[in-house]
């Protein structure tokens, strides 16, 4: 996972009132090509795969504690490499 610029070179975010960090991230994988689902993969085309989220940390008062951390995800790309996953595995056996 790595913050990503909006185009304004701001990745994170932090408010001193909320006691909140934002980061605009982007995350994802490249696939292993040691075991036998990553050779699967990689032999259906899929070599790598990214998608992006943000991070909520709620920090305490004082900015010591990170209290909680929420992430959201973009959820038609969670989806779309689900289906991608699973049709291209069960294709493959």
């Amino acid at each position: 996972m790595m913050p990503q610029s909006n185009g304004k070179g701001d990745a994170v975010h932090s408010s001193k009132e909320t006691h909140m960090v934002t980061a605009r991230c982007k995350m994802g994988v490249k696939v292993n090509a040691e075991g036998e689902m990553g050779q699967k993969l990689i032999a259906s085309g899929l070599m790598e795969w990214w998608t992006e989220c943000v991070l909520f940390v709620q920090m305490s008062p004082d900015g010591k504690r990170i209290v909680e951390v929420r992430e959201f995800v973009h959820s038609v790309k969670a989806e779309e490499l689900k289906q991608r996953l699973s049709g291209m595995l069960r294709n493959k056996d």
